[in-house]
């Protein structure tokens, strides 16, 4: 009769037998930097232009705003990039190799676990190297992990696994200090897939999952291993009752993998990711299978039979992942950093533009109103000084111009005071009053030719003539602050106007991403 193969032996023996490249799939970065450069020709060709705006306007301030963070981003890129591409340094030193990261936290049994491992592939004749992390250089050491039920990884650390597995083991999610969190970054960039180690004291802390955000977006597979699988039970032992460490049942071990797979995917639901990432979690006890004999039944009974099928499970998405990881650390790169900052800052600042500009729309009915009745509060008091002038031997065309010049200054002025954002009163026609402009036409059209107005008759005229050039006035001070309202909101809708141009163009550039990442994804 023909022997069962384990699970183990079988995930093992797959593993000698894959070939396993991180050599990239011809085409995928190739369209990520032409996404890039299409981008960065969409930016340098965006502008809002500051013509007709005053250099000291608040306009002004937001266009200049949009244009140093344009001109800031390349240089940001760039050294962003050359920080990610250092996590293509880590993942070369094992391209050959699936990559398999180890996140948990401190009292997950991480250490535990990997050293657990290790011991059976030993047991299987494998190869079994450890090492830790110098800066970017993975080094040797003869040292197992050292295990502790408090905190014990302090380092980067990781264990070959013959010749294709490396488990690597990272600082708890709460023990990432300002000294290794740079390479844990990179580490959890080069990774192929993911053990997310879940106590079975309060297994699926789904909160923990946060941490991993940026690579299940990337599309890395997940396996939740719930871990120290175990409890205390009370027997008798000659007459005594004592505690006994035993496996969780079967029963309890399926009640717990279903509750966190479906919080696990409910959390990945949330966080726009993908919930198929989320393998069904598996249930073990590396102290039970050691105190057994780490026999075939003890294994079994542990739950390291079921972990090895989920293993072989994995394996297959892992290396996908890794066949397109150049392109994979790219995108992120690219959706991270580039989109992100686009999104973040860009976007937002033209946004706060358009919310400038279109405050300045929603006041200018006040402020025309405000400028009219400025103007009009400089000009009517001095009219009767004017009038008699003209009655004191004066020409009437000559208080008409009189009128005019004082109108064109205080307009000047007014603009300048109440529509200080905007160059209007440069684009402002002259005022130019004359005699054919309203009822003054009937009053002084037989003194339009003369140089002076005789005095009795502009005596006799003076009130009707006060209340025509009053009249006049007023038109003309309405005319002229409609005029250069219309020219500010003329100014102010093009900045409204180009600020949304340039985001919809970034928006669809960004959307444009998408595609290319669908097409990544599953091609």
């Amino acid at each position: 009769m023909k022997a069962t193969v384990s699970e183990e032996a079988r995930f093992i023996a797959e593993l000698n037998t894959m070939r396993v490249s991180g050599a990239p799939r011809a085409g995928d970065v190739d369209d990520l930097d032409a996404w890039f450069a299409g981008l960065r020709r969409i930016l340098q060709s965006l502008e809002v232009a500051a013509s007709g705006l005053r250099e000291d306007s608040c306009l002004v301030d937001c266009i200049e705003n949009v244009a140093t963070l344009l001109r800031q981003s390349e240089s940001t890129w760039l050294a962003q990039w050359h920080e990610r591409s250092l996590a293509n340094t880590v993942a070369g030193h094992f391209d050959d190799k699936v990559l398999l990261l180890v996140y948990g936290k401190f009292n997950a049994g991480k250490s535990s676990f990997c050293n657990f491992l290790a011991e059976r592939f030993l047991s299987r004749g494998e190869s079994v190297s450890f090492f830790r992390f110098d800066g970017v250089r993975a080094v040797d050491t003869e040292a197992r992990f050292e295990e502790g039920a408090t905190e014990t990884t302090a380092t980067l650390q990781g264990v070959r696994l013959g010749g294709n597995l490396v488990l690597l083991d990272t600082p708890g999610l709460h023990s990432i200090t300002e000294d290794n969190a740079s390479l844990t970054r990179r580490l959890t960039d080069s990774a192929d897939g993911m053990l997310w180690l879940t106590s079975s004291a309060s297994p699926g802390q789904v909160q923990e999952l946060d941490a991993l955000a940026h690579e299940l977006r990337r599309h890395k597979p997940l396996l939740p291993v719930i871990t120290r699988s175990d409890l205390y039970d009370e027997d008798e032992l000659d007459g005594r009752i004592v505690k006994c460490l035993r496996n969780k049942s079967a029963e309890n071990r399926d009640e717990q993998a279903r509750d966190v797979k479906a919080r696990a995917r409910h959390k990945l639901r949330e966080m726009a990711v993908d919930e198929a990432l989320v393998a069904t979690p598996v249930s073990v006890s590396s102290h039970m299978a050691r105190q057994g004999g780490q026999t075939t039944q003890a294994l079994t009974d542990a739950g390291f039979e079921v972990l090895f099928a989920a293993l072989s499970a994995l394996v297959a998405p892992a290396i996908r992942y890794k066949r397109r990881k150049s392109a994979e650390v790219r995108l992120h790169h690219l959706e991270e950093n580039v989109v992100g900052r686009l999104r973040e800052t860009i976007i937002p600042a033209l946004v706060e533009t358009q919310r400038v500009a279109e405050g300045l729309l929603l006041a200018l009915p006040d402020r025309q109103s405000a400028l009219a009745n400025s103007v009009w509060r400089t000009l009517i008091p001095v009219l009767p000084e004017w009038l008699d002038e003209a009655l004191a031997g004066g020409g009437a065309l000559h208080v008409l111009q009189r009128v005019s010049n004082a109108l064109d200054a205080s307009l000047l002025d007014e603009t300048a005071r109440q529509l200080p954002e905007c160059e209007v009163a440069c684009d402002l026609p002259p005022a130019n009053l004359r005699p054919d402009h309203g009822d003054v036409d009937g009053i002084l059209t037989k003194y339009a030719g003369s140089a002076v107005l005789p005095a009795d008759t502009i005596s006799a005229d003076f009130q009707r003539v006060h209340a025509a050039l009053t009249e006049l006035i007023r038109r003309r001070i309405v005319s002229l602050s409609g005029i250069a309202a219309g020219i500010f909101r003329d100014h102010v809708e093009r900045i409204i106007s180009e600020s949304r141009q340039c985001i919809d163009r970034i928006e669809a550039q960004c959307d444009a991403l998408e595609a290319v990442k669908q097409r990544l994804r599953h091609t």
